[in-house]
């Protein structure tokens, strides 16, 4: 969606360049999520440059907080740490903080004065869960909400507003899925579930949307009584014309399915009321599809 509205922005429109484009924002996204990662395994090892600093000083707080290594030996952290994937990941793609040391003391300064971490820090519980769930409350109420650290990923992607909710998500998801006995070793997200197929489906649906997408405005014209196409927000149209494409295209996947997606893209996309507008005019075009035998499923239950 993104990438099919920057493209119909630019004047060049060079369609492998489009291409290239939507493929270097994916991996932005997948970049962001490994950066924001190495944040924690950042904060943990400043933990121990923190414990060292205080010992050489000699200056001691008194709860014993500047030399408790307990978020050094956070047993989630460590299992982060270590876990092969994500280090053959970090390493393969080249992330690293090691240019902003400074705004990782920053965050870091921010989280050892909370008054979270001098709980954690002086509980007694050292359970997996207790590792765990101070870990997610750290990504919820110290990483997430940084200004600083929002801006410093807005720079490095240019659509971090729109991919900072999905890649926090998966933050999330990734913490959640280690377990006390490190048997889980999956627990990476993988950039495609499948390497062959998905990008290849990206790939087509971006490229047949931007050729037909003339035919595409007519359908949707035609559908939109007493609209004229420049009424209609932007991003319903192009939701449209990708929910048409993938419907034409894409045999294996359920008519239902591509709408119900659409739809729920432009509930954070769009209009408050463009998920009623698009199920409405979507309903109308994919019945005229079907009648004039356009719309072709195949697969177990997917014979239209």
């Amino acid at each position: 969606m993104q990438n099919v509205y920057a493209f119909q922005q630019n004047e060049s429109h060079e369609l492998s360049k489009g291409e290239n484009d939507l493929f270097a924002s994916i991996d932005r996204i997948y970049d962001s999520y490994l950066y924001l990662l190495q944040l924690i395994i950042e904060l943990a090892d400043m933990t121990r440059l923190s414990i060292n600093d205080a010992e050489q000083k000699h200056f001691l707080d008194p709860d014993g907080l500047d030399t408790n290594p307990k978020f050094l030996e956070n047993k989630v952290v460590n299992q982060l740490t270590t876990n092969a994937d994500f280090v053959n990941k970090v390493k393969r793609r080249s992330i690293s903080w090691q240019k902003n040391h400074d705004l990782v003391r920053k965050i870091f300064l921010i989280f050892k004065k909370s008054p979270e971490y001098k709980d954690y820090i002086l509980s007694t519980e050292n359970t997996f869960k207790e590792d765990q769930e101070f870990v997610l409350w750290l990504i919820k109420n110290i990483i997430n909400p940084n200004e600083v650290l929002q801006h410093h990923l807005e720079e490095i992607n240019i659509f971090w507003v729109d991919d900072k909710r999905f890649v926090e998500d998966m933050v999330k998801k990734t913490i959640k899925l280690f377990k006390e006995n490190g048997e889980v070793t999956n627990v990476i997200v993988r950039l495609y579930n499948d390497p062959e197929e998905d990008p290849d489906f990206a790939r087509y649906l971006f490229r047949k949307t931007i050729i037909d997408t003339k035919r595409l405005d007519g359908m949707i014209e035609e559908f939109s009584k007493n609209w004229e196409l420049n009424r209609i927000a932007m991003m319903d149209i192009i939701l449209m014309k990708l929910a048409i494409t993938e419907i034409l295209t894409f045999p294996s996947i359920p008519t239902k399915v591509s709408i119900d997606e659409y739809i729920d893209i432009s509930k954070e996309y769009s209009t408050p009321d463009s998920k009623v507008f698009i199920n409405g005019i979507l309903d109308k075009i994919v019945k005229k599809l079907k009648d004039e035998g356009q719309v072709k499923k195949t697969g177990r239950g997917l014979i239209e």
